[in-house]
């Protein structure tokens, strides 16, 4: 698994992953993969831990339009539904994919959903959040943990806060997860 995390509120989005990708045994294959695409002049995402090539095969085939997050929603659930998702899914059953999407919405306010191929649920999430996917619950717990710690030690918060922060938290998964590194992707997004 990687590492991916949003934090989002109402002015702004920070999407962060890391690079590393590794086979099922643990060998890492690459250093350098971004683990996000971004849509319509950057103004949202879809961002994914797991395994990659399904993945990458889910961003390459769903229909994404205008920003539109309830229509993506339904296209994933399309796609999710399809016999040859279900197909790799029960064939392979070390086959596993988690979703962030989100960002600002036809109406220019930001939304933010998740989607775990092993409950195959959409789910919305409210705003302000902050979100992690990937690595296992321990792990996550504690970058939650370290999250609210390193935001509690600074005044003012402001956005370039939430993105230093961020970094700092996948710098501390990655010293405790073979399946991280330290090598970052960032996406931000505002609200003019």
């Amino acid at each position: 698994m990687s590492f991916v995390s949003v934090v989002i509120d109402k002015f702004f989005c920070s999407v962060m992953t890391d690079g590393r990708v590794c086979n099922l045994n643990g060998d890492v294959l690459t250093e350098d993969f971004k683990k996000f695409r971004s849509y319509h002049n950057d103004s949202s995402f879809i961002a994914f831990s797991g395994t990659q090539g399904f993945g990458e095969y889910i961003l390459d085939n769903i229909e994404f339009n205008e920003n539109r997050f309830d229509q993506l929603s339904e296209s994933l659930k399309v796609l999710i539904s399809s016999q040859e998702v279900r197909e790799q899914i029960s064939n392979n059953p070390t086959v596993s994919v988690n979703l962030i999407f989100g960002g600002l919405n036809s109406s220019k306010k930001f939304e933010i959903y998740t989607w775990d191929s092993k409950k195959m649920k959409v789910d919305k999430h409210s705003i302000p959040n902050v979100l992690f996917i990937g690595v296992d619950d321990v792990l996550l717990e504690s970058a939650y943990s370290v999250y609210k710690q390193e935001l509690n030690q600074r005044k003012h918060v402001q956005a370039s806060d939430y993105a230093i922060t961020q970094e700092i938290i996948n710098n501390f998964i990655a010293d405790k997860s073979q399946y991280v590194n330290k090598n970052t992707y960032q996406l931000i997004i505002k609200r003019s």
